[in-house]
């Protein structure tokens, strides 16, 4: 695919994933998520990971399955929730809450609310950690390229933060009509280490440094 700027390129394969039939969308997503759990089977992590995570919008490859079974694992999971600022002088930030297993395997209880950027989010009722830890970032996003590059749908919220997790393993599962041969990108823009596809994967020398500390001899 060759497409000239952030703003086509998003058009054009948002369009894409709204036109996707639920039951189509449902088993590329079981091939995405399969797929991953053959490449990185937690039980053989040397220590329990904290992952960030998050509520998959409709159009995009759904994490349901995926987040039930770390949260049946014992996985510690992080959700971001959009935090306004008061004084609406600084830009929005995501802010993360360590959801209990419950309410993970249980999306429709009130644990849950529709945020600002259209997807489920922990309810006011859940506190936010002051100094939240990562070992893997899972990463939402619109296109990426063979090189890792990523846009996201152009609010910034995820290039501002993982500006700040430059050390943490960031994965983003996606459909393969979302990966393009080069991606433009501005100064803001932050890559991903890790893309699985129902049919393709890209590697990073990030990801194979980061196998190597965590899974087991």
């Amino acid at each position: 695919m060759n497409l000239k700027d952030q703003s086509a390129i998003r058009k054009e394969i948002l369009a894409l994933r709204r036109s996707l039939p639920k039951e189509t969308r449902q088993q590329l997503s079981h091939e995405v998520t399969g797929r991953l759990n053959l490449s990185l089977d937690v039980s053989r992590l040397k220590s329990k990971v904290r992952i960030a995570t998050y509520q998959s919008l409709s159009d995009e490859v759904s994490l349901d399955e995926l987040n039930q079974t770390w949260a049946k694992a014992g996985i510690d999971l992080f959700f971001p929730r959009v935090k306004q600022d008061p004084e609406k002088v600084l830009e929005p930030v995501l802010e993360w809450i360590k959801m209990p297993a419950e309410s993970v395997l249980d999306s429709r209880s009130s644990s849950w609310v529709k945020g600002s950027l259209g997807a489920l989010e922990p309810s006011a009722g859940f506190e936010a950690e002051v100094t939240p830890q990562f070992d893997l970032i899972l990463v939402p996003g619109v296109a990426f390229s063979h090189a890792g590059e990523r846009i996201g749908r152009g609010k910034g919220f995820y290039d501002r933060f993982l500006a700040q997790w430059p050390l943490v393993l960031r994965l983003s599962l996606a459909y393969e009509f979302q990966m393009v041969s080069s991606l433009p990108q501005n100064a803001w823009d932050q890559a991903v280490h890790w893309v699985l596809t129902e049919k393709s994967e890209v590697r990073t020398e990030f990801l194979e440094k980061w196998f190597e500390i965590w899974l087991k001899s």
